[in-house]
């Protein structure tokens, strides 16, 4: 089994900080939203999370402690 990863270019709005959403996939169809450059914002109610109504890996916040963060396109990063 392998995981698929789509990097999007990411930047905060309020400093300029650059960095990449991290889009994951496997062939048994999970997923999962991570982040370089930016840490993951958790601070959402825990009634939101419970319910599923928001993922928390979806959002980032940024050194400067804006989550202003803007996805832009995709891009090919080679390691």
């Amino acid at each position: 089994m392998s995981w698929d990863h789509c990097y999007y270019e990411a930047t905060c709005k309020r400093c300029g900080a650059k960095g990449f959403k991290i889009s994951s996939s496997d062939d048994w169809g999970r997923s999962e939203i991570s982040w370089e450059g930016f840490s993951t914002f958790k601070d959402f109610p825990n009634y939101d999370v419970d319910r599923r109504r928001i993922d928390v890996n979806e959002y980032a916040k940024c050194t400067c402690g804006s989550t202003d963060i803007e996805v832009g396109s995709k891009v090919v990063k080679t390691k």
